[in-house]
């Protein structure tokens, strides 16, 4: 039997413990509303900034409904549509306020002053933990992004994982025909916010016995608590682990918190469960990636499900950078995925699929 909770979920039940036991009456459970029930955090992107284009507002928002309203520098409401990405068009020159609102049953709302002229103007904003940039140039429709290592990128938004903790220039050139401008910003990451942890782990047993190797694929989190199912647990060890399970007190799963500073996830599977090792090449049999070489679209199919999977697919560049990424929970017997690399520079990239502690690479080539 495998289960995956989300950071939210095992909050959501710490949390409820918690109250339970602490509440002395009705007014006690409102005060802890927000902490059994987060707000959401809105927030979202740009594109197409200019005088005389159309301009396109993109929800990065991970919770609730989402509502916008467009006011000028005067509070004149001009656009208003509940809607999870819009576009409008500037009739004017000038300041304007772009206010996103997420509701949830809670309400949260983030308000946005662009000035709308035909100025290139290079500017961006990262995203620390989840290692996005967020392109704030006007009047530019071409990018070039320079990363530590000379990585470059043409993306519009991209995501670019730093490899330690530290301070790091990142350049980005906006261009519209022969109008062009450059900025370089310092851009500071601590070596406990890299990234998300990922709490997903991989097993091997040694032979017929209750030995097994236990492998995390996050191996740069900061905390890694390991629960065995048999009453014993580590929280030393690391990423990796070997355990010999006492089945006399074994009842399963054996479960991987995973923790940094930007947040926690949670993992557990049964390892002694027959799918789960017996089936080690169920992806090997059952996923594939196509076309290859690909110079517009690549596929990914996964068949022959017969529960349900958590299902994490990634595309890597040859730097080690995850340029795309999907977790999805498969519904029925096959799963589907397309991604749009049009855009891409013609490289070797990797495709890297994982679900249930088994771990496939698909090397592909983009030559468009």
């Amino acid at each position: 039997m495998k289960k995956i909770f989300s950071t939210g979920i095992l909050m959501l039940f710490t949390v409820f413990a918690f109250v339970k036991a602490n509440a002395q009456s009705t007014d006690e459970y409102k005060l802890n509303e927000k902490a059994l029930h987060p707000p959401p955090v809105p927030n979202f992107y740009i594109s197409g900034l200019c005088y005389g284009d159309t301009t396109f507002f993109f929800n990065k928002t991970d919770l609730g409904e989402i509502y916008w309203a467009i006011t000028n520098d005067k509070g004149d409401t001009l656009f208003s549509e509940k809607n999870e990405n819009i576009k409008y068009f500037f009739k004017k020159k000038g300041i304007y306020n772009i206010c996103l609102t997420a509701d949830n049953g809670h309400i949260a709302t983030k308000i946005r002053t662009v000035l709308v002229d035909t100025i290139t103007h290079a500017d961006f904003y990262f995203r620390t933990c989840i290692n996005e940039f967020d392109n704030q140039a006007t009047c530019a429709d071409q990018f070039i992004w320079t990363f530590p290592d000379n990585v470059t990128s043409t993306t519009t938004f991209p995501t670019y994982q730093f490899k330690k903790g530290g301070s790091f220039p990142v350049q980005l050139i906006a261009k519209k025909g022969s109008k062009a401008n450059t900025i370089t910003k310092i851009i500071t990451v601590t070596s406990d916010s890299l990234g998300i942890p990922d709490a997903t782990f991989t097993f091997k047993r040694h032979g017929t016995s209750n030995t097994f190797d236990l492998k995390a694929v996050d191996s740069l989190a900061n905390q890694y608590n390991w629960t065995f199912g048999d009453r014993q647990f580590d929280d030393t060890s690391g990423y990796k682990v070997t355990h010999t399970f006492d089945m006399d007190k074994y009842d399963g799963p054996v479960s991987l918190r995973v923790a940094n500073g930007c947040s926690f996830t949670f993992y557990e599977v049964d390892p002694f469960d027959v799918t789960g090792i017996t089936d080690n090449y169920f992806l090997e049999r059952n996923a594939s990636v196509y076309p290859n070489p690909v110079n517009d679209a690549v596929n990914i199919v996964i068949e022959n499900l017969k529960v349900s999977k958590v299902i994490t697919i990634r595309l890597i560049d040859m730097n080690g950078a995850v340029v795309l990424e999907n977790r999805a929970i498969t519904m029925g017997t096959s799963y589907a995925l397309q991604w749009n690399v049009t855009s891409f520079s013609k490289c070797i990239y990797l495709i890297q699929i994982l679900t249930d502690g088994e771990l496939l690479n698909k090397k592909i080539a983009v030559v468009q």
